[in-house]
């Protein structure tokens, strides 16, 4: 079983949706012919699915099989850099760098645009 998700959890539609990478109507469907019958049905919080449940699909098998644990343990051997084309106010350069990014250049063609990179940078 996957470390992230106890017995005693349950899982939400849309997060087993997004684990199996169906469409949410696909788990749904799947509740009415029983081929994956959800733990609770509850009125507020709809379909509640336990992670033990999911445990025949290829893509649960390929979680619990993972080493996680140790791949989280892998780090860069150097930094990263980014190159951004059309850039726009550097937004996106902001989050990339809060992430450990080095920005190398910023490419804009908007006159609003550079203005408000120039004042930021």
């Amino acid at each position: 079983m996957s470390s992230r998700f106890k017995n005693h959890e349950l899982l939400p539609l849309g997060l087993v949706a997004d684990i199996l990478s169906v469409s949410k109507e696909t788990v749904r469907k799947w509740a009415g012919n029983g081929r994956l019958k959800p733990a609770v049905e509850d009125k507020k919080r709809g379909y509640l699915y336990k992670w033990q449940d999911l445990a025949d699909f290829p893509e649960v098998k390929a979680i619990n099989a993972s080493n996680w644990h140790e791949e989280k343990q892998i780090s860069a051997t150097r930094a990263y850099r980014a190159v951004e084309l059309f850039a726009g106010a550097g937004g996106l350069a902001l989050g990339l760098e809060k992430a450990g990014f080095e920005t190398v250049v910023l490419n804009e063609n908007n006159k609003d645009a550079c203005k408000t990179l120039s004042l930021n940078r």
